[in-house]
This record gives C-alpha cells, sequence and structure tokens, in this order.
C-alpha cells in the first residue's frame, strides 16, 4: 500500500546474475518486467576471462555503454586468439551464457521509455552487489540504521 504497487500496472526492473529462479520472474511477470543482468557478474566473468587480452579494454567499453552489437562482436573476435585451449572453452561457455541473456544486457530505460516513462532522473543500473552487501552487514549483524544513516 505504501508504495501502490499493483502487480498487473507495475512495471518492475529486475536486476540478477542470471540464476534461474531469477531468470523465472521473466515468464511470471512476462511483460511487465524488465530482466537485467548485473553488470558486476558480467564484468566480473569478463575480466577474469579476458583481462591479458588486447581488446579487453575495448569489451569493458562496450559494455560500459550498452553497446551490445560491439561487446558480442568483440568477444566473438576474441575466438580463435585465447593463449590456451582451456580459455578458448571458457570464452565459448561465458559468449554462449551471454548470447543465451542477450537481451537482458541492454539498459533497462530505454525499455521504460519505450512504455512511455520518462527516465531523465533514472541512474544507470549498477552492481546491485555492493549495496546488497551493505544492507547483509546491517541485517544480518544486528546493526541497525539511525534516522540520517537510511
Amino acid at each position: 500500500n505504501h508504495y501502490a504497487y499493483d502487480p498487473t500496472q507495475t512495471l518492475l526492473i529486475i536486476n540478477g546474475d542470471g540464476a534461474g529462479w531469477i531468470t523465472a520472474c521473466r515468464e511470471y511477470f512476462r511483460e511487465r518486467a524488465f530482466f537485467t543482468m548485473d553488470r558486476f557478474h558480467v564484468a566480473r566473468s569478463m575480466k577474469q576471462l579476458m583481462k591479458n587480452h588486447p581488446r579487453y579494454r575495448y569489451m569493458k567499453r562496450a559494455l560500459r555503454n550498452y553497446q551490445v552489437d560491439s561487446l558480442f562482436l568483440e568477444l566473438n573476435s576474441a575466438i580463435g586468439t585465447m593463449d590456451t585451449p582451456e580459455e578458448e572453452e571458457k570464452l565459448a561457455h561465458f559468449l554462449a551464457f551471454l548470447t543465451h541473456h542477450q537481451e537482458t544486457i541492454k539498459d533497462y530505460r530505454s525499455w521504460l521509455q519505450e512504455k512511455g516513462v520518462d527516465t531523465a532522473a533514472y541512474r544507470p543500473m549498477g552492481s546491485a552487489e555492493a549495496m546488497m552487501n551493505q544492507l547483509a552487514k546491517r541485517l544480518k549483524n544486528g546493526r541497525a540504521w539511525s534516522k540520517k544513516g537510511v
């Protein structure tokens, strides 16, 4: 009631890591929700795999700027250039994962704009992990917030 949430009308943004239970939300909410891949997870996986690749900084830039086509172009161009067969296999798995979730790499604000929502004051979807860590520290460790701290 406080947020005037109506599950048949309210548009939702679901930020997650691609886990099955999170992506199942897409099935449940259908056109009322936009699922976006948490940038922390994509960036971390890409860094672990590609940090020594000469095109890594272009990959990072494409991800940061929501340039999905450029990101896939850069990642696909890295096929056959990895140092070991194991890295090639990891790249293939990473590309398959991202391809399966390709629509989730886009900026959620463009989806909202298509729905007629003014997103001028909206910020880019950042990493949810950092905020969740703060919440977990405060809630799980018996800490509380002052009104100012909230």
